[in-house]
């Protein structure tokens, strides 16, 4: 009778420590994982002049459906490099914006699975209007969310982007009427929220 409650006890016990070890090896994994891919889907809001030559409409601000994706490595448990690519749809106008660039990246984690993040990019932007068809632009972003597992968390973001882009030195007539029409969206800025997924390796 000894024998059996001392197994009953040892058994209790080793079912009360195997979470706890569960939970540090899993800590452990990700705390040595360097790389994570980030799938974004979201809408925003672009503050810029447009001109739809099609629809004769000129439009101040329009908004955008965008879809981005992000690399990430990580040199430790919160700071790394990230490199970005989003497109943008301008809704309703069928007009197209393109981001590639590169920076820093932060991250802050919590035991109970939540965590925040941030980056700051710098790139290459182009558009598929007007006559400046190319510019650089920079990209901020913040946001958080949780880790399901392992491997896969779901978050939210909130981002922002300011460009400037490269025009034709025969396009500076500031005398034309048509001034602001071949040199729409020139100085865009872009803010937007999106959710997505976000994958450890």
């Amino acid at each position: 009778m000894k024998v059996i409650t001392k197994i009953s006890i040892a058994i209790i016990a080793m079912l009360n420590i195997m979470p706890c070890a569960k939970a540090e090896e899993k800590t452990n994994t990700i705390d040595t994982q360097r790389n994570i891919i980030k799938l974004n889907c979201g809408t925003g809001m672009l503050f810029s002049k447009i001109y739809d030559n099609s629809k004769r409409i000129e439009k101040n601000t329009s908004s955008t459906l965008d879809l981005s994706l992000n690399y990430i490595h990580l040199y430790d448990k919160k700071h790394g490099y990230i490199f970005d690519l989003t497109y943008s749809n301008i809704i309703g106008l069928e007009k197209n914006e393109l981001f590639l660039g590169a920076g820093i990246y932060g991250i802050k984690t919590k035991d109970n699975g939540w965590y925040y993040d941030g980056n700051l990019c710098i790139g290459y932007i182009r558009k598929d209007f007007g006559q400046g068809e190319n510019g650089i632009a920079l990209k901020g972003q913040i946001g958080g969310g949780y880790k399901l597992s392992e491997h896969l968390s779901i978050g939210a973001n909130l981002g922002a982007l300011a460009g400037i882009y490269m025009d034709k030195e025969e396009n500076y007539n500031y005398s034309s009427s048509k001034y602001s029409i071949d040199n729409e969206g020139n100085r865009p800025i872009r803010l937007t929220l999106s959710i997505g997924v976000q994958y450890y390796f």
